[in-house]
């Protein structure tokens, strides 16, 4: 297998802005190193992946893989990949469904946080039956779709502005004390679907900062899709961001949104695993 000289590696984002991550000059420093899988970590040869691992371990980096995958699907991956001749090593933290569950890699097996779970519900005041009471009574034209314990979902009509449906139920729901998280796809469209949840990735990975008492400075994440915004947005705390270049049209116009009013977005002139290396060495000061 080749080996990277780090020293050699030369990259330059397409936005021309090298950061330096000052809080990983120590790799006796505890730090922690978030990656989003599909079209991300996954999207690459078993060499870039091996790198990018390796880079993280050498950094004592906490590896937390942050996926829209359940656990499950999360090993038809990891088999995918093998099949492929690209090894996924077992991160220290799987953050699962987008960030409803978390589990604890113990000596290669994955225990789920039930913690976590309970700190969900009793946090956000969630439930959902009351929620989709309250839903349909803002507009009862939505046709409520499969969904589990903790995610409301549906499919919205053409006619109706899913935005503005997206604003009113937040606003609805906050005058209750009720925390959510609200998106949505396929703005305009007969395919609008919304979703309704009481988590996402950020949630999870400050979760697991505060249990783990990791300060926002030494977490560094990668991701390229729209559940990946809640990740970027955490770099107006200090963390730092790899921007792919294959993200997703609606996360490289939040980044570079966040990229004015600070200096913790970089953007990759690669996709996937490639693009993660880039970022790693433009913000981890080597030597």
């Amino acid at each position: 297998m080749k080996i990277y000289n780090l020293n050699n590696l030369n990259f330059n984002s397409k936005y021309d802005k090298k950061v330096s991550f000052n809080g990983l000059k120590r790799n006796s420093e505890l730090c922690m190193f978030v990656y989003d899988l599909d079209g991300t970590l996954a999207n690459g040869t078993n060499e870039q992946i091996s790198k990018v691992l390796e880079i993280s371990k050498a950094r004592n980096a906490k590896i937390i893989y942050a996926t829209g995958r359940g656990l499950e699907e999360f090993y038809i991956l990891q088999n995918e990949l093998l099949s492929k001749g690209c090894k996924l090593d077992l991160p220290d933290f799987l953050i699962a469904n987008n960030g409803e569950n978390i589990y604890t890699n113990s000596n290669g097996q994955f225990y789920k946080n039930y913690e976590y779970s309970q700190f969900i519900r009793e946090s956000t005041n969630f439930d959902k039956v009351y929620i989709a009471k309250k839903i349909m009574s803002i507009c009862n034209c939505l046709n409520e779709i499969e969904s589990s314990s903790m995610i409301l979902k549906y499919n919205v009509p053409e006619h109706v502005n899913v935005k503005e449906l997206r604003k009113n139920i937040l606003d609805t729901l906050f005058k209750e004390k009720i925390n959510v998280f609200c998106g949505y796809k396929d703005e305009g469209t007969n395919n609008q679907t919304l979703y309704i949840a009481p988590f996402n990735k950020a949630m999870a990975i400050n979760y697991l900062k505060k249990n783990i008492n990791i300060p926002y400075n030494e977490i560094l994440m990668a991701g390229n899709d729209n559940n990946d915004i809640s990740m970027a947005e955490l770099s107006q705390k200090g963390c730092k961001f790899i921007c792919l270049n294959n993200s997703r049209p609606n996360l490289i116009k939040f980044c570079e949104k966040l990229s004015k009013e600070n200096e913790n977005i970089f953007f990759s002139i690669s996709s996937g695993a490639k693009g993660i290396i880039e970022g790693l060495l433009n913000f981890i000061c080597i030597g």
